[in-house]
C-alpha cells in the first residue's frame, strides 16, 4: 500500500482513470459549480463522466453544454423529438430541447463527493 503523501493529485488522476478503464469507462471528470443538481450533486463534487458515451440514448444525468455555452450536468428525459432538460434542484425550471442543440460530452456514471 502506498504512502499517503505519495498520493499527489497526478497520482490520483492516473489511478482513478485507471480503475475507470478496467471497467470499460473512458473517464472524466467535471467539478459542479452552483446548486442545480443538489441533491444529487453538490458545488465542489466532482461527476465522473464516461466520455465514451458520446450521443443520448437513454435517460438519465449527461455532461452537456447548452445555450450560454457553459458545461453542466443535467437530467435528461427523451420525450419523443423532444428532450426535457430537468435540474434536480426544483427551484429551476425544467427546459425542452430540441436533441439536436445538445452538445453531449457523456453520460454521469458516478461522482466523488465532499464528506
Amino acid at each position: 500500500m502506498r504512502e499517503l503523501a505519495a498520493f499527489t493529485p497526478a497520482v490520483f488522476d492516473d489511478m482513478a482513470g485507471e480503475a475507470a478503464r478496467t471497467i470499460g469507462l473512458k473517464p472524466a471528470f467535471l467539478m459542479i459549480g452552483g446548486d442545480a443538481m443538489a441533491p444529487t450533486l453538490r458545488e465542489g463534487d466532482y461527476a465522473v463522466i464516461d466520455r465514451g458515451a458520446l450521443r443520448f440514448v437513454s435517460d438519465g444525468l449527461w455532461a452537456i453544454r447548452f445555450g450560454d455555452g457553459r458545461d453542466r450536468v443535467r437530467r435528461l428525459t427523451s420525450m419523443g423529438r423532444l428532450v426535457l432538460m430537468q435540474c434536480d434542484n426544483r427551484a429551476y425550471p425544467d427546459t425542452w430541447v430540441d436533441p439536436g442543440i445538445l452538445r453531449i460530452y457523456g453520460r454521469v456514471v458516478g461522482a466523488i463527493k465532499r464528506l
